[in-house]
């Protein structure tokens, strides 16, 4: 996920209801219980006016698509590889509609949280709410702290990620062990956080975008051309069938990849609703329909094509044993190391603006205010990255680490929010509604007993190992 300078208001944006006393929190005269869990948090502050609501529908969705486009798709190949095409778009498809579910989930208790402050469904004057601020106002005092803490859980993972990487595309140009690349990343990391604002490197986020492309745009011509140059020829040997850890592997690495549920509601509060003549639907929790629908047809766009890198590059390099397919096809052209070297740079280039939501809500939590203590604790968790890195030098094992903790649970706080809504309200009396409540707890209990399940299983089979990759001729690497 490419967080941008602006992206972080997820973790510092605090925006809340107007402080006049007849509109504060009352829904029908009462206060809600929306309001009064964000009472029993004492971090309240005033809302931030200066939020801006400039982008547009296209915006957003480039947004997003390109939040989900990073590292983790170039890992796909090898784990479809592993469990098959069959399995591979499988797995595609289970998370990527539970993604959907959740963050439009999380948009419908964002508008319905932001209502019930201001005085009411139908009065939302206040200033959108941020994932921490839904947090603390459905989950009281421990809310806002546990998202933040899942989200920077997330954001110093995505950056252990992206020192991994580079230190492979390092290992796949120079001939030099795992460790000396992550200490020369580290460095490079460390020069590059000690930049003291981040506007001059925003700029650096459309070359990483660009590059990104470049790098399955060339991935996918050079599985093309193997495939239409070189049929692979039928193995001597029948392909073993993926084991539990293949399968629990390729369960995490895809949660990694679509890493876009941080971002939903920081684009979404920039976002200019646009006019429309149509009411809004009569439904409980109904958010910006407009962005609905940009969300859910973007992020099926992403799965179709997070699908066909999987399938395309894994059927033309059935001996990939890479999480970086740029890097595996590094040494077989100089073309081919030199987009390796691009990805590697623009990936390199970004960290500072993956570090910041993370340093941010440490620095909040220490209570860090000068600008030579920020420096010390950007310092301390880049090292501490470097570390993580250094232990787990197999990128895909690290994908599969982060994916399966960091990634499921922060998918599955939405289901969460949802759940605790719907059991605080009271029962309905309606038949028809009886059994939507019901359908509508089931599902979400389903998708967080789906999300617990992958983060056990893709732990235990990252501890266990998927299986071995296919040795690679050297007829293979010089086609």
């Amino acid at each position: 996920m490419q967080f941008h300078r602006s992206d972080s208001a997820s973790i510092l944006l605090r925006c809340y209801a107007h402080e006049d006393e007849e509109q504060e929190g009352r829904v029908g005269g009462e206060p809600s219980e929306v309001c009064r869990g964000m009472q029993s948090d004492p971090t309240l502050k005033p809302p931030d006016l200066t939020v801006d609501r400039s982008l547009s529908t296209w915006g957003a969705a480039l947004h997003l698509f390109k939040g989900n486009i990073g590292p983790g798709l170039l890992a796909l190949p090898l784990n479809f590889r592993r469990v098959g095409t069959f399995d591979g778009l499988l797995i595609t498809a289970v998370v990527a509609v539970q993604g959907i579910y959740s963050m439009v989930l999380l948009l419908r208790i964002q508008q319905s949280t932001s209502s019930q402050l201001v005085g009411g469904a139908g009065h939302p004057t206040g200033e959108p709410l941020s994932f921490d601020d839904v947090g603390g106002a459905i989950l009281g005092r421990p809310g806002r702290p546990l998202v933040q803490l899942m989200l920077a859980s997330m954001q110093l993972g995505i950056c252990s990620v992206f020192i991994s990487f580079c230190a492979t595309a390092l290992v796949a140009l120079v001939a030099i062990s795992h460790t000396t690349a992550t200490l020369c990343v580290w460095a490079a990391c460390a020069l590059l956080s000690l930049v003291p604002t981040l506007r001059a490197l925003v700029p650096l986020s459309i070359f990483g975008s660009v590059a990104m492309l470049v790098a399955i745009a060339t991935s996918l011509t050079a599985a093309a051309s193997e495939l239409s140059h070189t049929p692979p020829p039928p193995p001597a040997h029948p392909s073993p069938s993926p084991s539990v850890a293949d399968w629990g592997s390729a369960l995490a690495a895809t949660f990694y990849a679509f890493e876009g549920v941080g971002l939903v509601l920081p684009v979404r509060n920039q976002h200019t609703p646009s006019p429309s003549p149509h009411p809004p639907l009569p439904l409980p929790c109904c958010g910006s329909a407009g962005f609905e629908r940009a969300l859910i047809a973007t992020l099926s766009a992403v799965a179709a094509f997070f699908a066909l890198v999987g399938c395309v590059c894994a059927a033309a390099f059935p001996s990939i044993d890479s999480a970086s397919v740029t890097a595996y096809l590094a040494p077989r052209a100089a073309f081919y190391a030199f987009v390796n070297v691009l990805v590697a740079s623009a990936v390199l280039l970004t960290f500072p603006l993956q570090l910041t939501p993370a340093s941010e809500v440490v620095e909040g939590a220490l209570h860090v205010h000068s600008a030579a203590r920020r420096r010390v604790v950007r310092q301390l968790l880049v090292a501490a990255c470097a570390l993580l890195v250094v232990a787990l030098p197999n990128l895909d094992l690290l994908i599969a680490i982060i994916g399966s903790c960091a990634n499921t649970a922060l998918a599955a706080l939405p289901c969460i929010f949802h759940i605790v809504l719907v059991l605080r309200r009271r029962r309905p009396v309606d038949t028809a509604a009886r059994v939507r409540r019901a359908a509508s707890l089931a599902a979400d209990a389903l998708i967080v007993v789906f999300c617990l399940t992958v983060m056990v299983f893709g732990v235990s089979s990252a501890v266990v190992g998927p299986s071995a990759a296919p040795n690679a001729t050297r007829a293979d690497v010089a086609r």
